[in-house]
């Protein structure tokens, strides 16, 4: 994550040190400083101080924050607001692609998150920043306000997406005509006690895809304990995985999954979690738009969403392949490779497809299978080894849900 301090004011700057020198060293930013505010401290020939904060100087604010926003920096502003708005206008595109933009006085008064306070994490980064500078966090989101943690807020801290995002007005409006919000989920859940003991939110019981749901009352006027719920969800056994539909799509609200449908009731959204983990095997010096291609169409095939992807997984003699990478990055999402006893021993447990050429040219039984099988913890595999233009593709999903989280002080 990228965070840049954006300041044009030599009071600017104070305040921009201030927020750097305070922020945990895992979210290092560089500050941006016009020229026409360079102290003596920083000449034209020493833009960066040692042991501190990276500085740059800047000349034009109009060219440096279409480059910053494009890298998806969080981006903090010291100046006025009617400034930064006039800067960004153009630039805003939709909340899921839009980064985190926070404004702040000169003095360092307030700190105001102007733009994607959800998904985004700016109004996280408000109530952090305010924290560590004893400012006052400005936040006008509706349900931040009523001390509600919308369902995109909760999709930030897990690492989630959301789909479909022009949904998210009416769902959130649900809860601020307090009312509880349905979820549907598939999957065990490795519980998050925030998100479980929250009230405006209420989980299905017996909830498997093609399943008839029965929804426990989360404000205590349901049949069942709120432990009987966490006990239901904490054992259930997970779902076989087809693709299929869940039967009362029109009674959810919030529904956790990989595989989403695209007609949904404007009132419903869905969660996706980075479940998927996708193994490829291919030539060497396959391009990244054909890994791309092969990876979308196989994940078309079974109905899953590109945004439950968490990565992609390979043998380490692939570790340089430039089109493994270029795939990765256009996908949003890691790259790692096995070495080849780790591919073989995945490859004997669960008596995957093997392959007497892949184990002439490389010495193991197979790739990509065992690579999913791998990315996933040891998932299950739920579409074997396809070919075609010279990729090989195998996708497992997680046995469970982690609550990936964002680092906890970015979480209040």
């Amino acid at each position: 994550m990228k965070i840049a301090l954006l300041a044009i004011t030599d009071r600017g700057l104070t305040t921009a040190l201030r927020i750097g020198e305070n922020l945990p060293s895992s979210m290092a930013p560089t500050l941006y400083l016009h020229e026409k505010a360079i102290p003596k401290m920083i000449t034209s020939e020493d833009k960066e101080r040692e042991g501190s904060i990276p500085i740059r100087i800047f000349q034009r604010l109009g060219d440096l924050v279409p480059a910053l926003w494009q890298e998806g920096s969080v981006l903090i502003f010291i100046m006025a607001s009617g400034i930064v708005v006039r800067k960004i206008a153009s630039l805003i595109d939709r909340k899921d692609r839009d980064p985190a933009v926070l404004v702040l006085d000169e003095a360092g008064k307030f700190v105001i998150p102007l733009l994607s306070g959800h998904l985004g994490g700016a109004n996280a980064w408000a109530r952090l920043i305010a924290k560590q500078i004893d400012a006052q966090a400005v936040i006008t989101t509706a349900t931040d306000g009523r001390g509600i943690i919308a369902p995109d807020e909760y999709a930030r801290r897990f690492g989630w997406k959301v789909e479909p995002v022009d949904h998210l007005p009416a769902v959130n409006r649900l809860l601020l005509e307090e009312k509880v919000l349905k979820v549907v989920t598939p999957y065990i859940l490795s519980i998050d006690p925030t998100l479980l003991d929250d009230p405006h939110y209420c989980f299905s019981v017996g909830h498997g895809r093609g399943k008839s749901l029965d929804y426990l009352n989360c404000r205590g006027e349901g049949d069942q304990s709120r432990n009987g719920m966490k006990d239901s969800l904490d054992n259930h056994a997970l779902d076989n995985h087809n693709v299929g539909n869940i039967k009362a799509e029109d009674e959810a609200n919030v529904i956790i999954d990989a595989f989403p449908k695209r007609d949904i009731p404007a009132n419903c959204i869905y969660l996706i979690p980075p479940v998927l983990s996708v193994g490829v095997g291919c030539r060497r010096g396959v391009s990244g738009t054909v890994v791309l291609e092969r990876i979308t169409e196989d994940m078309e095939k079974i109905g899953a969403s590109l945004k439950a992807i968490s990565g992609i997984y390979s043998i380490d003699l692939k570790a340089d392949e430039e089109g493994l990478r270029k795939a990765a990055q256009s996908l949003g999402v890691d790259f790692q490779t096995f070495s080849a006893a780790e591919l073989q021993t995945a490859i004997n447990q669960e008596q995957l497809t093997r392959s007497n050429f892949v184990m002439e040219k490389i010495g193991v039984d197979g790739v990509c299978e065992a690579a999913s099988i791998l990315g996933a913890h040891k998932g299950q595999l739920i579409l074997p080894k396809t070919k075609g233009q010279g990729v090989t593709v195998a996708i497992s999903i997680a046995n469970s849900l982690s609550w990936d989280s964002d680092p906890e002080i970015l979480n209040t």
